[in-house]
């Protein structure tokens, strides 16, 4: 193993394999195909969503001006899903910014709208909180008694 080098070294790794098992996935055009849609629609639904709140604020919005600072807005959160509070909707307001997007809608408006975004996701993870919760229902998994641990 000595004369292999860095990268025969590497290779011999059981984290080599379960790359080389990762890129097996690249090789099913269906599944790439699939996750490609799947892609695509979830940057729609990101982009419907600053859509709708530029609606329900009374501000124009079309959907190309809504896509990069809607992409935008994932991405900051998907790198710090449980970062600063604010983090997302100011990265994203800076983008529509660097975008020039005030052009079409003031920045006073589009940091509204990255607002309501964040807003309507709280109230989407409350109710699935709760729902989750009455179905779970803790006060039969605080009753119920530990199983003992003798053999």
């Amino acid at each position: 193993a000595g004369r292999l080098g860095l990268l025969g070294r590497l290779m011999l790794k059981p984290a080599f394999g379960h790359l080389l098992a990762g890129f097996d996935i690249l090789a099913q055009p269906r599944v790439v195909a699939g996750v490609i849609i799947v892609r695509l629609l979830d940057i729609a639904a990101q982009t419907g969503r600053f859509v709708v709140a530029a609606q329900l604020i009374n501000v124009p919005l079309s959907w190309s001006n809504a896509l990069l600072p809607a992409i935008a807005f994932f991405v900051i959160g998907a790198g710090s899903p449980a970062g600063a509070v604010g983090g997302r909707e100011g990265g994203t307001s800076g983008i529509a910014a660097l975008l020039h997007l005030e052009s079409v809608v003031s920045l006073g408006d589009f940091k509204i709208i990255t607002l309501v975004v964040s807003g309507s996701e709280i109230l989407l993870y409350t109710a699935v909180a709760i729902v989750s919760t009455l179905y779970v229902r803790p006060d039969k998994l605080a009753l119920t008694p530990a199983p003992s641990a003798s053999p």
